[in-house]
């Protein structure tokens, strides 16, 4: 009889062009439980502290889509190197040791990323604030809770619906110049089309994954254009807004690895990074969760703890 208990899971995914627009998943981790727990990236296998596995509750890890056809776990594509101190707000979230998303600070106990970002064990999941090297420095800090959008799915396309969640911290961060908060976009607030978004992250640049935190200025798209440029897969959800320089071969966007961090205007939080199809392609923009939109299921769900 086999002891060990072996999970497979999608970290990342993106709709291949070359394969029919076929959802492929991008990176796999297996996570084996036995009396020696392990997680296995593809490569190596890393230790976890068994101890943690019954402290904290385990959830399933939905794939990420910036990556999935459209894309969740996503990207900085034609950004630069920023120091932390410049965008304070922003975390690395850590299966094992391995970054994976990204995120926001919006208080001491609380980041706020991409649903699909969040599927795996809590017990297997860090927060890495206060850093811009991936992986090092600035503070590590454990999970307490993971409440993720009761009406979050990905459709046969790949496409994400309520694409959000919150994640409370058992160690709280302390505000320093490395980590502070990002103010949220008020309810029925809208972002103005035209103007200047920074998406910031670890994730692919074209050149692989870099190790420095990447930044870039997006504008905002209409809308009704960006639901149009992916009628292919069923149009944009409802409450996501998008980002990019549309039609443009200007090679600036989010991809693999930036799913779940920010997408701020005047250093106020207005989206997550989500998903789109490929990365930088001038015919499909980036997609985001609007925070806006999701106002009342933050304030509620962070006053319920």
């Amino acid at each position: 009889m086999y002891k060990k208990i072996i999970m497979c899971q999608c970290i990342n995914y993106r709709l291949s062009r070359t394969c029919n627009s076929k959802y492929v998943c991008q990176t796999t981790q297996l996570i084996i439980n036995d009396d020696k727990s392990a997680i296995w990236d593809g490569k190596n296998f890393s230790d976890f502290n068994r101890d943690d596995r019954h402290r904290h509750h385990e959830r399933r890890r939905p794939a990420s889509v910036k990556q999935a056809a459209v894309s969740p776990n996503g990207r900085i594509y034609g950004g630069e190197d920023v120091p932390i101190e410049t965008y304070p707000y922003q975390v690395s979230i850590q299966y094992g040791s391995k970054h994976t998303c990204g995120g926001s600070i919006i208080d001491n106990e609380w980041i706020l990323t991409a649903g699909h970002c969040v599927g795996m064990p809590v017990f297997m999941m860090k927060i890495r604030a206060g850093t811009s090297t991936v992986g090092k420095g600035g503070t590590l800090h454990r999970v307490e809770k993971i409440i993720r959008h009761s009406g979050y799915k990905v459709d046969y396309r790949g496409v994400p619906f309520n694409d959000i969640a919150l994640i409370k911290l058992r160690d709280p961060i302390k505000y320093d110049n490395q980590h502070d908060k990002i103010d949220l976009y008020e309810k029925f607030e809208k972002s103005q089309v035209g103007v200047n978004a920074t998406v910031s992250g670890w994730g692919e640049t074209g050149k692989g994954f870099p190790v420095q935190l990447q930044a870039v200025f997006i504008p905002i798209m209409d809308t009704a254009v960006c639901k149009s440029a992916y009628d292919g897969f069923g149009g944009l959800p409802d409450k996501q807004i998008c980002a990019a320089y549309y039609l443009q071969k200007d090679g600036k966007d989010s991809c693999q690895g930036d799913s779940g961090g920010p997408l701020a205007i005047n250093y106020r939080l207005v989206g997550i990074v989500s998903w789109g199809n490929g990365c930088a392609l001038p015919e499909f923009p980036g997609a985001y969760t609007e925070v806006a939109a999701y106002r009342d299921w933050i304030d509620e769900n962070m006053a319920k703890m």
